[in-house]
Formats: structure tokens, C-alpha cells, sequence
């Protein structure tokens, strides 16, 4: 039996980023499972604690560095199989209902592998707090270009750390 956390009825907005590391497929992969939790795949994680995981599912907690500079402890349950490493915070940021994304590994030659990072989010009554809408931005368009930062900024920083181990 596969384990999916995802229902895509239960999102209302989506986008999806990517980036070519220049190595294997296998070797990105495992430079990334390796790291899971990714304390560093993204700058702004500090720590981060392990607290269950079977070789496929991943529980584990995070701090990260707010911009006000405090700290946030974050729950994230992930699950690598595969191809695929898909993750969710039961309890995501303030302003979200929920938060998933799903990492899919794919070759594009030998010596070149994609990441297709797929982020699905849900709003609530505080977004409009944390991105409230101007006359140049919506808060959806706010909060949407918020995560794509977010998402390039964990590529990115994927692929320095695939780069340095090769």
C-alpha cells in the first residue's frame, strides 16, 4: 500500500519550480535524501531533529530563522520513495492552512538530473495579515511569489551542495 499525502482537493493554489543540477540523477538524489531534513539544503534552517523514520517516512523537527530574527520550530513529516520526496507541516506557518510539496527527481541525461518542486497551499484568515494586497499585488499574488522564492531558494541551495560533494 502507497502512502499519499496528498488530496489535491484540499488546495487551492499551486505552483510549480525547477532547476538542472549538472550530476546523476542517483547522485542528487541521495546527496538530497542524505541531508534529509535538510538542516543544509536551506539557509534559513538552523537545526533541525529527527525524530522517526523507516527508511521511507521522515518525522522530524526544524528551527528556522524569521525575518524579524526569532525562531520558528517547524513539524515536517516527509516521505522519500523512489523518484519522488514529498513533505508536509501538519502545523504549517500562521498564515497557511497547509503547506505540501513534492520533489520529483527526473533524468534528463546521464550526467544531468531535474527537480520539479511542486507546492500546494492552502490560505486562511491570517494571509491577508502577512500579504496584504496593494494596488500593484494581490495578497495571492504575494504570498505566491513568497513560496516561489522560497522554492528556488531550496533548489538553489540543492544544487550547491550537489556541486560540492562531486
Amino acid at each position: 500500500m502507497a502512502i499519499r499525502f496528498e488530496n489535491q482537493s484540499q488546495w487551492d493554489n499551486s505552483v510549480i519550480t525547477s532547476i538542472e543540477i549538472k550530476a546523476p540523477k542517483e547522485k542528487v538524489y541521495k546527496v538530497v535524501y542524505q541531508e534529509n531534513p535538510r538542516p543544509k539544503l536551506c539557509p534559513k534552517i538552523k537545526n533541525s531533529t529527527v525524530v522517526f523514520d523507516d527508511g521511507i517516512v521522515q518525522e522530524f523537527y526544524f528551527d528556522i530563522a524569521k525575518d524579524d530574527g526569532s525562531m520558528r520550530r517547524i513539524r515536517t513529516i516527509s516521505r522519500c520513495d523512489g523518484d519522488i520526496i514529498e513533505f508536509f507541516q501538519p502545523a504549517p506557518p500562521q498564515y497557511l492552512q497547509g503547506y505540501f510539496v513534492k520533489w520529483i527527481f527526473e533524468e534528463v541525461s546521464m550526467n544531468c538530473c531535474k527537480i520539479i518542486a511542486e507546492n500546494l497551499w492552502k490560505m486562511n484568515e491570517y494571509t491577508h495579515k502577512k500579504f496584504p494586497a496593494d494596488d500593484k499585488m494581490s495578497t495571492e499574488e504575494k504570498l505566491r511569489q513568497h513560496i516561489i522564492l522560497y522554492s528556488n531558494s531550496a533548489l538553489e541551495a540543492i544544487r550547491e551542495k550537489v556541486v560540492a560533494s562531486i
